[in-house]
């Protein structure tokens, strides 16, 4: 048992120092955004999918078809989220709904604690 646990220490990693990750939580989206709306509004913000931008979660509620209002989007470098959290974090993201301004977490991992 004691090896298991030396073992599972091992590959459980530890927690990711700030400087190093590239996820960010995005809430307090626009009712009526899309992933696609999303992915525009990140690429006219300088984050281009497939450049900057390698991975978005936008969930949305399938009967409604209208998201929850948060995203998860991957960066290619840990500067490059640095950079966006700057640049996003308190930015209004709709015209419709001037008051309502993105707010801007790192993402917590599965391994975690919340």
């Amino acid at each position: 048992a004691g090896a298991q646990a030396g073992a599972a220490e091992e590959l459980c990693p530890q927690p990711v120092d700030p400087c190093l990750r590239t996820t960010l939580m995005l809430r307090n989206l626009p009712d009526r955004f899309s992933r696609e709306l999303l992915v525009d509004f990140l690429a006219r913000a300088g984050f281009r999918a497939g450049h900057e931008v390698d991975f978005v979660y936008y969930p949305i509620r399938f009967s409604t078809g209208v998201g929850f209002g948060y995203a998860i989007v991957n960066f290619e470098r840990p500067a490059l989220a640095q950079r966006a959290w700057s640049h996003l974090d308190g930015a209004g993201a709709s015209d419709e709904e001037p008051d309502r301004r993105i707010e801007v977490n790192w993402a917590k991992r599965s391994s975690e604690k919340a």
